[in-house]
């Protein structure tokens, strides 16, 4: 027979590929993955041969489990000379169901087993019966019930089993009753061990103090153990007038704490969420869910167009300059399955959300154009994807291009450790292309076929958990929240909690905009009825009601308001720099109010504004938000002379007339580095421009002459530039510079002149410098501001 891949032997036989794999290893054949090729007769002879081997192994299991239970259990009453030990009183009663029902009542009943000795046996184990008729309660006086024997009508009694009663029946009398342990305090023991030492380790971790970032001047005072007073002073000693309820930044808290002698950890309302929850469900309950996959890759690869595609929708044309600004989720059938996909941009402000995507996908397909081969973007997604530790599908799309080279992509990628499956690597290579729909088909395949090997399968009967992949203010709307739900199912009606952001459920759609009543894990829905708009990333759980997804929302949106003030202040002001503030002059402040559409692109926006140099020219960015911009962005905006920085969004109401006649600059934008070219320049023209020297010319003075009115007047010829009427000008005189001063007036003969050029003679006046010696040179300069640039 022929070869074939193990994915199509598993179709035709109709078992999975996992399991022809795992056949196919235990028959000693080599396969590294479901793409690799192997003779159809081995597998078929693989998956028979290992039928055979379970089949038998129920019988043999069987055969070995008889001789077991055939065989005879030694037992006191087979034994003829064995003694019979007289059963208890309270045993012997056969007509009470506790002591027919009870296995411990039984046991008690028995007689003790045969002894080799014939008498000594006998009296051994008729005192041995006497002492467990004495000794040995009954089970229902260990449960503290009333034995059928009777007892003192009290309800339950506590009694105590002493396991020595045996060995201490023959000395004393036959019939005292067992001591009751009195109920007082137990009497302490005398041990031989030996004291484990101190460990030292232990005691000084405890000295490190855990401080939450924002914590204010009274908070760090009740964390480091010193007086308020005390730390005040500490504050007033390195420069800073603080109040009681004044936030500290984190440099702040760090230098009090080392003026302190304190060991600290600034917390942060991140490092308290737990990104990814692990979740321990049991088999039963977990059932296959969606595969999730993230299409990523360079920008201008045929991300979006390949997405469009695939689900035959138009998404490219809407997008500002071709870029996908914020991601999409969509789902598509193939083979009777679902793909969920989700859509990552490709410029490179957008590094946070492509890492988003990797963070909550099952399978990363890494995008290449044929005919530009690895770009940065590349092998940035590259990262994202190992880093989340996902298999990786590579798309080689635009191979409908003249200028095509797969074979040129599959060599670059190898040299970044991808090696394509047909070159006997791992990776699966699918060339595609978008515009002719060439080898979709073959992609989904791949997709399925990497998938499933995985065997993902989640909880769908508990409480719902996803990701936040999405968020936006719909002014008709309110807050949109895109949810991709990865754990349990999803109601209209549930309370949610995502961040610092509750809601309850009040409509689903799905990426169509139909309607949804319950979402299961992997489908992305729209969900409507939250107080705000969440952070694209945040995990989003639902809980028991309403109530207590305010309370957990309203903690935390507290502690991140208190971190805000912490990081404002500590931009503006740290305790280091102080005295060289002062020493230099305050530093410049562009003050700025952000609005995006979607929290996935005020991300990025802040992202890139974090990266422009602020040494000199720092961002203030003063609010931030999702939605159109209002009248109270206008008004802070005012406050803080600065402007408006919008993103896909205009203003709404009469905030527009409002930023005209408070004089608030709104700036729009649709692409994004185009906002951040302007902002740099808008950061340039507040830059202290600086002084630029330009020489003109020199000139030697060869003889002075002296007139009553106008003092000393320089005969001098010009050697070379030129010589202008009220330049700046140098006196040097054997190479030192003596005074620098101005020219008052030049003449040429008897008239004034502008301008003297080289070659020619003339006579100089300098304004308040009357010394001038024959020999000296003057030489002519002028200044200007030139503005700066951004380093």
């Amino acid at each position: 027979m022929a070869k074939k891949r193990v994915h199509e032997i598993a179709k035709e036989q109709n078992i999975s590929s996992k399991d022809l794999l795992e056949k196919l290893h235990a028959a000693g054949i080599a396969v590294k993955a479901a793409a690799s090729s192997v003779e159809e007769a081995d597998a078929i002879a693989a998956i028979a041969g290992n039928g055979a081997g379970e089949i038998a192994t129920p019988s043999t299991a069987q055969d070995t489990s008889r001789p077991a239970a055939a065989k005879p259990t030694a037992s006191p009453s087979n034994d003829p000379k064995a003694p019979i030990a007289p059963a208890p009183d309270h045993v012997a009663v056969q007509s009470s169901p506790a002591t027919q029902s009870s296995p411990d009542t039984q046991a008690s009943a028995a007689a003790p087993a045969p002894t080799i000795d014939g008498s000594q046996g006998a009296s051994n184990a008729s005192s041995d019966a006497a002492a467990h008729e004495r000794a040995r309660p009954t089970r229902d006086s260990r449960t503290g019930e009333r034995t059928p024997g009777g007892a003192a009508p009290g309800g339950r009694r506590r009694v105590v089993i002493d396991s020595q009663a045996s060995r201490r029946a023959p000395s004393g009398p036959a019939n005292q009753p067992v001591r009751r342990p009195r109920r007082g305090r137990r009497r302490r023991g005398t041990y031989e061990e030996t004291i484990a030492p101190i460990d030292t380790a232990v005691m000084e971790a405890t000295d490190l103090i855990r401080v939450n970032s924002g914590s204010t001047v009274k908070d760090v005072a009740e964390y480091l153990g010193v007086p308020v007073p005390e730390l005040i002073k500490k504050l007033m000693m390195l420069g800073e007038m603080a109040t009681l309820t004044q936030t500290l930044s984190d440099e702040a808290i760090q230098v009090l704490a080392d003026e302190f002698d304190k060991q600290i950890e600034i917390v942060h309302a991140a490092d308290d969420v737990v990104v990814e929850p692990v979740f321990e469900d049991g088999e039963e309950d977990l059932v296959e869910r969606p595969p999730v996959v993230t299409i990523m890759g360079h920008v201008d690869h045929g991300k979006t167009s390949l997405l469009d595609a695939i689900r035959e929708t138009e998404v490219a044309a809407g997008e500002a300059g071709g870029i996908t600004q914020h991601i999409g989720a969509y789902q598509v059938h193939h083979a009777d399955k679902q793909i969920t996909f989700l859509d990552t941009p490709g410029h490179e402000a957008f590094t946070a959300m492509r890492a988003r995507g990797a963070r909550v996908t099952d399978l990363a397909v890494i995008v290449v154009a044929a005919d530009d081969g690895v770009k940065p973007q590349t092998e940035e997604a590259i990262d994202h994807a190992k880093a989340a530790e996902v298999p990786i599908v590579v798309a080689v799309n635009k191979i409908d291009k003249e200028s095509a080279q797969p074979e040129r992509v599959r060599t670059e990628l190898t040299q970044r450790g991808l090696q394509p499956a047909e070159w006997g690597g791992e990776i699966e290579f699918v060339d595609v292309s978008a515009k002719t729909r060439e080898g979709l088909d073959g992609l989904l395949d791949t997709i399925q076929l990497v998938t499933d090997l995985e065997e993902l399968k989640a909880n769908r009967n508990t409480m719902a958990s996803g990701t936040v992949i999405e968020s936006k203010l719909d002014p008709g709307r309110g807050p949109v929240v895109s949810i991709l739900i990865q754990r349990g199912t999803l109601q209209v009606g549930d309370s949610l909690v995502a961040g610092a952001h509750f809601g309850r459920v009040r409509a689903m759609h799905d990426f169509t905009g139909a309607r949804m009543k319950t979402a299961a894990p992997g489908d992305p829905v729209e969900v409507l009825g939250f107080d705000g708009v969440p952070e694209a990333g945040e995990f989003v759980r639902a809980v028991e009601n309403e109530r207590q997804a305010r309370q957990i929302a309203g903690e935390r949106a507290k502690r991140l308001k208190t971190e805000a003030l912490a990081r404002r202040s500590g931009r503006k002001v740290s305790l280091e720099d102080v005295f060289k503030l002062a020493q230099e002059g305050t530093v410049k402040e562009l003050s700025l109010v952000i609005k995006a559409d979607v929290a996935g692109s005020l991300e990025a926006i802040e992202d890139e504004i974090a990266k422009l140099p602020q040494d000199e020219v720092s961002v203030n960015i003063v609010h931030r938000g999702v939605g159109g911009i209002n009248e109270s962005d206008v008004m802070l905006a005012s406050a803080s002379s600065g402007l408006i920085l919008a993103f896909n969004v205009r203003p709404v109401q009469d905030a527009r007339q409002l930023a005209e006649r408070e004089g608030v600059e709104i700036r729009s934008y649709s692409v994004i580095y185009r906002a951040i070219e302007e902002l740099r320049a808008a950061m340039q023209g507040m830059l202290e421009p600086t002084e630029v020297e330009t020489p003109l010319g020199q000139a030697e003075v060869r003889q002075l002459f002296r007139a009553s009115k106008i003092g000393v007047i320089a005969g001098s010829h010009v050697s070379e530039g030129k010589v202008t009427r009220g330049a700046r000008v140098r006196v040097v005189r054997d190479g030192t510079v003596i005074y620098d001063t101005q020219v008052a007036s030049l003449r040429r003969f008897n008239e004034d002149a502008r301008e003297v050029s080289a070659g020619y003679e003339c006579g100089i006046v300098l304004a308040n410098f009357q010394d001038l010696r024959e020999g000296d040179v003057l030489e002519t300069y002028e200044t200007r501001l030139q503005e700066r640039e951004l380093a």
